[in-house]
């Protein structure tokens, strides 16, 4: 791990919504502890690569928040990588699914109708007859703007297709390559919502 210090020798346990580590190698760092919280984890990511020797080594790297202005990325190279970011993704899960139980359920109460009487209705049924009347005549002429529309487009669009199209297959071939060069981060769902100015 590359925290505290880079190729720092560790054993890594995790469990309780902790990431926990343990520095091994001289006495001197023998007794060195430290944990990272799920919470504080913003994203994590698993990427493999080859080394020098050609062989396949595998890494999980995460972004710490430290301080309130701090955040910080921390690589482990492990075989047990992927089974970390398995992990991390498992603790997360558990900790949305009790906090959407505990959030109570709001009851929607049906709002009491009021009854009408009979002039009021009388006067109700004359205006809705009117607005049907209006909205009926403002209809038909609204159709009629579609179609005279729907025929003047069909005649732009008949010109605008035969124009042949200008994508070269260079340009498409450096939109791939730029693709595959993005690596996809996990984001943690439940980040910094549990942290306070008291904790930092």
């Amino acid at each position: 791990m590359d925290f505290p210090e880079s190729n720092s020798n560790v054993i890594i346990n995790i469990g309780g919504y902790e990431l926990n580590f343990k520095l091994i190698g001289t006495q001197s760092t023998k007794s060195k502890e430290g944990s990272f919280k799920v919470t504080r984890i913003r994203c994590w990511r698993v990427v493999s690569s080859r080394d020098n020797d050609g062989e396949i080594v595998t890494k999980i790297a995460f972004e710490y928040l430290f301080t309130k202005d701090k955040l910080q990325w921390i690589t482990i190279t492990s075989d047990q990588a992927m089974l970390m970011s398995l992990c991390l993704q498992g603790m997360v899960d558990e900790i949305v699914q009790q906090r959407s139980k505990m959030k109570p359920k709001k009851s929607e109460a049906p709002e009491p109708k009021e009854q009408a009487s009979p002039a009021s209705a009388k006067e109700q049924s004359t205006t809705t007859a009117k607005e049907q009347s209006t909205t009926t005549a403002k209809k038909d002429v609204e159709k009629e703007k579609k179609q005279d529309s729907q025929s003047s487009d069909e005649g732009g669009a008949e010109k605008s297709s035969d124009k042949p199209s200008t994508d070269s297959p260079s340009t498409k071939r450096s939109s791939k390559k730029k693709k595959s060069k993005k690596i996809a981060s996990v984001k943690n769902e439940v980040f910094a919502q549990d942290i306070k100015d008291e904790d930092l």
